[in-house]
């Protein structure tokens, strides 16, 4: 979720000109442009995030201070912190194919949002780009926008799953009508199924889908509560 955090806090950065890193390095060949009509973070005053100039900075705001209802930005943080392999190959692949399919493919988006379903066919031009076989190597929760501003759980029962049985879900609950096929989908809580090793930490067995993550910034991460 850390280093989830740090890439999202550079993307703002950089959507307000404040840095311009490379793209591969950030999107993996996804939109680094909101479609029009979708509202620019932060849409309230309360959410203005707070910006720190260097590592040790942040590092102290992360270890020592307070975390709830507050955005701390480390402008150019992904590269300071050594996260730009942090998201696993097989899922960095899924992305860049994803987004050269859906290239070739998507209307220009000139309608109302109503409309437009460009941002709706991400996630699952993902999951398909990411194929059965290596859904069932993740584990993570599905969810839906069929109301605007209201998400709701792709369920399947109690059952713990792979990712790729949530997909089944998705596609089931899209043919019985209880999720519309045009609904914005995102992903949460993607992980490993099984335990795999860690490809830094070579002792450790993970399920964490990071490879590079907080605990391989700073030893007292490993304090944090």
């Amino acid at each position: 979720i850390l280093a989830r955090s740090w890439y999202l806090c550079d993307l703002s950065a950089m959507a307000q000109g404040d840095c311009k890193p490379a793209a591969e390095d950030y999107g993996f060949g996804q939109p680094l442009e909101l479609p029009k009509g979708e509202l620019l973070w932060p849409v309230r005053k309360d959410q203005q995030p707070e910006v720190v100039h260097s590592v040790a900075e942040f590092l102290e705001v992360l270890h020592f201070q307070p975390h709830l209802d507050r955005v701390v930005v480390l402008r150019g943080g992904v590269h300071l912190l050594g996260q730009q392999h942090g998201v696993p190959e097989v899922l960095r692949q899924a992305c860049v194919s994803s987004a050269t399919a859906r290239s070739s493919q998507t209307p220009r988006c000139d309608a109302p949002q109503s409309s437009c379903t460009t941002g709706a066919k991400a996630v699952r031009s993902f999951l398909e780009s990411l194929g059965t076989s290596r859904q069932d190597m993740f584990r993570g929760r599905l969810w839906h926008y069929g109301i605007r501003g209201k998400e709701k759980e792709v369920k399947n029962g109690d059952k713990k799953r792979s990712l790729r049985e949530g997909v089944d879900a998705l596609r089931h609950g899209e043919a019985e009508g209880s999720v519309a096929p045009d609904a914005p989908i995102y992903i949460s809580e993607l992980r490993w199924l099984e335990k795999v090793r860690h490809p830094i930490a070579h002792g450790e067995m993970v399920k964490c889908s990071t490879s590079v993550d907080i605990y391989d910034v700073t030893p007292l991460s490993r304090r944090m509560p």
